[in-house]
């Protein structure tokens, strides 16, 4: 039964990577996302300002998107306020809540993060350039160090 007295409506806040063809436009690698849900209070606040990736090679554009992803993870701390709601190899959907981060929605947090760590799973397929790209844009992130095997030659 669905309770008319305190109807809400949902906003989503997506940040995503684009997906990387090969030459014969076969999907190497899928979009990443990370899915903020919270209740929509009613104000929107359209974006400030939007990310200017033309500065970026097109290599460089494609690292940059799986970067962001990689970075909004790391936004989530052992003290954040924020439960995974749902996790997938490419996506996390998360919101918040009243107490800190459960470590079993912490081993999903790091399970997510470990592919960008290790480029394992849907990223192994990464081609070379990007892959580059991406560990000098992740390298600078706060948590574990990407392993230094992936950082050779940047």
């Amino acid at each position: 039964m669905i309770d008319n007295v305190n109807l809400r409506d949902v906003s989503l806040k997506f940040t995503n990577s684009q997906p990387i063809f090969n030459e014969e436009e076969e999907c190497l690698v899928p979009a990443y996302q990370v899915i903020f849900m919270s209740i929509f209070s009613g104000n929107f606040q359209p974006i400030d300002q939007i990310q200017d990736l033309t500065i970026y090679s097109y290599e460089g554009r494609l690292a940059s998107t799986l970067a962001r992803v990689f970075e909004r993870t790391q936004k989530i701390t052992k003290e954040s306020h924020t439960r995974i709601n749902y996790k997938s190899r490419n996506t996390l959907l998360v919101s918040s809540k009243r107490n800190e981060i459960e470590e079993r929605e912490m081993r999903l947090l790091v399970k997510f993060e470990s592919a960008f760590y290790n480029l394992f799973g849907l990223l192994e397929k990464l081609p070379e350039g990007i892959r580059r790209n991406l560990c000098y844009l992740i390298k600078k992130q706060k948590r574990p160090q990407v392993p230094a095997m992936h950082l050779e030659n940047i």
